[in-house]
């Protein structure tokens, strides 16, 4: 089995002591936060990622996700492991409490993110492409498509991806066309 252990003390010592913890209690939505705070969530993150992510490393590269007949079967292990990580809120811990986040501050989603990806890459891009297109919604959407997307995202049980794109290849937006087609409802149908 692969072998990494959370570097906890090395965040707390980024945390402490090269930013200064007097910024967040100067923004009302991070009062609440400080060292002991989040010394606990990332000591609980080192222990899911220990004992529940890290094993799924070497499932994943022995059998990746595949789609057969229509059906995607992802690697043994995968969907209990990520069914306990919603359930816990790993997925909400810096998004919006009014869609049901836990309103922490990127920082340190951000040291969740890297014990995650240092244990197993693979299960982290299930949940990480989600976090970018909740960030985009949460920043240029409408409360109407806020209200509908964001709670369902945050929750885990819908999931978003963002295509990337490369100049002059077959990934390549800007070369592409579309076109909005609006629909009885109100709604526009995109080619």
């Amino acid at each position: 089995m692969p072998n990494y252990t959370a570097p906890v003390e090395d965040m707390m010592f980024l945390f402490d002591k090269l930013r200064n913890n007097k910024h967040y209690n100067e923004i009302e939505k991070y009062k609440e936060v400080n060292s002991e705070l989040v010394k606990n969530i990332l000591e609980e993150a080192a222990k899911i990622n220990q004992n529940l992510i890290l094993p799924l490393a070497k499932a994943g590269d022995e059998n990746p996700t595949v789609l057969e007949n229509g059906v995607v079967r992802t690697p043994p292990g995968y969907k209990e492991a990520y069914k306990k990580f919603i359930e816990d809120g790993w997925t909400s811990l810096s998004c919006d409490p009014k869609y049901g986040g836990q309103g922490m501050p990127r920082t340190v989603s951000a040291f969740f993110d890297e014990m995650i990806s240092s244990s197993s890459l693979a299960f982290k891009l299930y949940s990480e492409l989600t976090l970018g297109a909740y960030n985009c919604i949460h920043h240029h959407a409408t409360d109407e498509i806020k209200d509908k997307y964001l709670p369902k995202m945050v929750e885990g049980k819908w999931s978003g991806t963002m295509c990337l794109t490369e100049p002059v290849c077959g990934t390549d937006l800007g070369l592409l066309k579309t076109k909005a087609i609006e629909q009885p409802d109100g709604t526009f149908k995109i080619t």
